[in-house]
């Protein structure tokens, strides 16, 4: 009876030895098929797509993602890769309706080795998409340009590189990769990553802009926003803006550098980060600052009662609080 259950014990020790020395021989190339609905629909392999096409959602598992323009009036699917790309392993890809879907290869398909595959999605020149969804796994986005006026992109492992992009509506999320996104102008605008890197620009106004990282940091050049908030556990903090009617921007243990031409109300946090903030002296706010083991300086003249501040004609509202973190205000040139 010992010895059977010596058995077992070991055979399943060497079962457990035998994951785990895959998943680090393999790493990320080590994947479980997927699966999707409606497969039956899928053509395999690269496509010239002459029907209108609305929304665009795609798919993929590993290697890289470009969206680009042409000068043809017909949208063209293709990937490439190191190794010939055959059977299983090629992209599906169904026009149901007017959405154009996208899927790494086969429902299904399981393999042990990277392919690096590479798809590219090419529209016509000055096309604008109702929607631009894309779901990647442990493979990089890269996109120059796109106008669409709703964009999701969800990344686990990868990073986002969205050069110029113009929508109502965008929301980009990842795991641990950096998302860098430039906007010429976005309504409602959403970016949350746990351990990656946040660099976002916005030209136009927003109604709002919300982004979150645990970890990274986050720097962030925006126009006007009614509606600002900007979280982050561990990362430093640096934001400018134009005009903002409320800013909420807070942080764990990472400093807080903020810019504003003008707000009416503005609560800055942290834990044991230095907050220093550049902000105009017309016409005016009220201030409540408090820090606890911090000092507070400020290169703007203040009228103090205690731990409140008043400046001008006090029409807006301002709140610093952070526990052993420094705090500065200085003059928004």
């Amino acid at each position: 009876m010992k010895k059977t259950m010596i058995f077992k014990v070991a055979a399943a020790a060497c079962v457990v030895a035998l994951l785990v020395c895959t998943f680090l021989i393999f790493g990320h190339n080590f994947r479980l098929g997927t699966h999707y609905a409606d497969a039956e629909q899928y053509t395999a392999g690269g496509a010239t797509v002459t029907d209108p096409v609305n929304n665009v959602d795609i798919h993929w598992t590993e290697g890289l993602v470009t969206i680009a323009y042409h000068a043809d009036n017909t949208i063209e699917i293709s990937e490439t890769a190191p190794k010939a790309i055959s059977g299983d392993a090629q992209l599906r890809w169904w026009l149901d309706g007017t959405t154009l879907h996208i899927q790494y290869a086969k429902s299904g398909y399981f393999s042990l080795l990277s392919l690096k595959k590479e798809l590219t999605v090419t529209l016509p020149e000055g096309f604008e998409l109702e929607g631009c969804s894309v779901e990647a796994t442990s493979a990089d986005v890269k996109i120059p340009s796109l106008r669409a006026k709703n964009m999701v992109m969800n990344l686990t492992s990868g990073d986002l590189d969205l050069a110029r992009a113009g929508a109502e509506s965008v929301a980009l999320s990842s795991t641990s990769g950096d998302l860098f996104a430039g906007l010429e102008e976005a309504k409602t605008v959403s970016v949350d990553t746990t351990s990656g890197e946040i660099q976002l620009t916005q030209t136009a106004a927003a109604q709002s802009v919300s982004l979150s990282s645990t970890s990274g940091d986050i720097r962030a050049t925006l126009g006007d926003a009614d509606e600002l908030q900007v979280s982050s556990t561990s990362g430093r903090v640096a934001v400018e803006a134009g005009t903002t009617k409320t800013a909420d921007i807070g942080t764990t243990s990472g400093n807080i550098a903020v810019r504003l031409a003008a707000f009416d109300q503005l609560k800055i946090g942290s834990t044991s980060g230095d907050v220093t903030a550049a902000l105009p002296s017309k016409p005016g706010f009220k201030a409540e600052i408090d820090t606890t083991s911090g000092s507070f300086d400020s290169a703007i003249a203040l009228k103090r009662d205690g731990d409140r501040y008043a400046c001008g004609d006090e029409s807006a509202s301002l709140e610093i609080d952070t526990t052993s973190g420094d705090i500065r205000l200085e003059e928004a040139q």
